[in-house]
């Protein structure tokens, strides 16, 4: 039986793109995520683009034995991993952020114990934000030399 990479918050645009990549390496997968229609969609759509396996399960790693629901639904269909990507990527102002980094932090822990009774595999931490992101304070280009840029030429003291 293959193994499968675990893949957590599946939904986010980090985690999708996480997603994405191991299916183009080559990798069978497991998704969790909370709503179970749009991993099923997620899920799809890696299966025809990649021709891989790839599992969901519908969790939310904030509640209380989350941990253990994950281990007991991949037990139980005596699935096998080689590695897991735990995707954080929640707005810390975000009243759930706390038991979620909690709930995340607790699968890790029980991953890398399955891991190793397994004979070894990896667990990678991704983090992104939630968050919109926010413009640069600092332009990329000076404004002097995009209005020298503009009227097309350069001043030769700004080299």
């Amino acid at each position: 039986m293959p193994a499968f990479t675990l893949v957590t918050e599946a939904l986010s645009p980090l985690g999708r793109r996480e997603a994405a990549s191991l299916a183009a390496r080559g990798k069978d997968l497991v998704l969790l995520g909370e709503e179970r229609a749009s991993l099923e969609d997620l899920a799809s759509e890696l299966r025809v683009l990649h021709d891989r396996d790839v599992r969901t399960f519908a969790v939310d790693l904030g509640e209380p034995g989350a941990t253990e629901q994950v281990l007991g639904w991949l037990r139980d269909r005596g699935l096998l991993l080689d590695g897991a990507v735990c995707v954080r990527c929640w707005d810390p102002r975000d009243l759930r952020a706390e038991p979620l980094e909690r709930g995340l932090a607790a699968l890790e822990e029980a991953l890398s114990q399955t891991l190793r009774a397994q004979g070894g595999g990896f667990v990678s931490r991704v983090r992104g934000s939630s968050l919109p992101r926010q413009s640069s304070a600092v332009p990329l280009v000076s404004e002097r030399k995009r209005k020298e840029t503009d009227r097309g030429h350069a001043d030769p003291t700004s080299r």
